[in-house]
């Protein structure tokens, strides 16, 4: 957003800004933004990002451009546990789009990964994004029946993996051979899971 922008807004009481840029829609506070949809009817439905929202106003200003800002702008999102899955996911699918599988990587088919605060929050999450029309996919590791619940209130669909941590995916699925790199020593080299792509 340029400084022309900014002074467009101290000078009116209204403004309207149209863009698919996070980095444009952190310059306001999420009750100023408004995100449209097309029903399949054709119709444009509005909501404002704030008022009524699982979660609280003070935490979405606080995170909004790393957690809530770009997923305003995607198809659907899938909401993590955390800061290991949110890098981890996308990571996985430019590897498995890169290799013979058809798959496309996540980002192209509009579906933006975006981290919870641990899986107390991801309903919160998930329910932030399903009341703007936005379809919440949540993965997560082994929860307790109440959070479950809850967390299938909120969202689109829930895939909860049978291990105790993200990181025991990798340890129990993930053939990993060592080779060397030259110049770098040793690096590892990832092998499909034991169960095929």
């Amino acid at each position: 957003m340029c400084s022309s922008d900014l002074e467009l807004c101290g000078m009116s009481e209204q403004a309207l800004v149209t863009s698919h840029s996070p980095y444009v829609a952190e310059y306001f506070l999420p009750n100023q933004i408004v995100v449209l949809n097309r029903t399949t009817g054709g119709t444009i439905v509005s909501q404002t990002t704030a008022p009524d929202a699982p979660v609280r106003e003070k935490i979405l200003r606080q995170n909004f451009r790393f957690r809530y800002a770009e997923g305003l702008l995607g198809k659907a999102v899938l909401v993590v546990e955390g800061w290991t899955e949110f890098y981890a996911i996308p990571a996985a699918s430019e590897l498995l789009c890169g290799t013979a599988t058809s798959l496309p990587a996540l980002d192209l088919v509009g579906l933006i990964v975006v981290p919870a605060d641990g899986d107390g929050d991801l309903a919160k999450v998930a329910g932030f994004y399903e009341r703007l029309g936005i379809p919440a996919y949540v993965l997560c590791d082994q929860v307790d029946d109440d959070t479950m619940e809850s967390i299938e209130g909120a969202c689109t669909d829930v895939f909860e993996h049978p291990y105790k941590g993200f990181e025991d995916i990798y340890a129990e699925e993930l053939d990993i051979e060592v080779g060397s790199v030259p110049g770098s020593g040793v690096a590892p080299q990832p092998s499909p899971p034991r169960g095929g792509w």
